[in-house]
């Protein structure tokens, strides 16, 4: 998966791009930190990450998959063509792929209008939201 990060921002917070952890969840979550850091600094328009939480465009759904696949629900399609949501590992990765990202928007860490976006929308990106 791409992470796009501005650096002058991570840098504007006190951090250094190389801080920032390599481990799934704790990579994310080393960005909330910042977003608080940043508005304590006034900037009231900028958000932790840009998940894309809407219901149309691919980004979405492939922004998804890959959280399944970092929580190891790498077999949620096996290669026998079927939904494997009985597997509990499986099963566990989707919970845990809908929870994160869901946690993230309801507590303000993802900009609300992502709930809009397709694949065309990284305005809020570009803006440097």
């Amino acid at each position: 998966m791409f992470n796009h990060i501005w650096r002058p921002l991570i840098e504007k917070a006190g951090v250094k791009a190389e801080d920032i952890p390599k481990a799934w969840d704790a990579r994310y979550d080393f960005f909330k930190g910042l977003q608080k850091k940043l508005r304590e600094q006034g900037m009231r328009n900028i958000f932790r990450v840009g998940f894309t939480v809407s219901t149309v465009g691919v980004d979405t759904n492939n922004q998804f998959n890959w959280f399944v696949i970092a929580y190891g629900g790498g077999n949620l399609v096996g290669k026998d063509g079927r939904l494997h949501l009985n597997d509990p590992t499986v099963r566990k990765a989707v919970i845990g792929a809908l929870t994160y990202q869901t946690a993230a928007y309801k507590e303000r860490f993802v900009p609300p209008s992502a709930v809009n976006w397709n694949d065309s929308d990284n305005n809020a990106f570009h803006s440097r939201q």
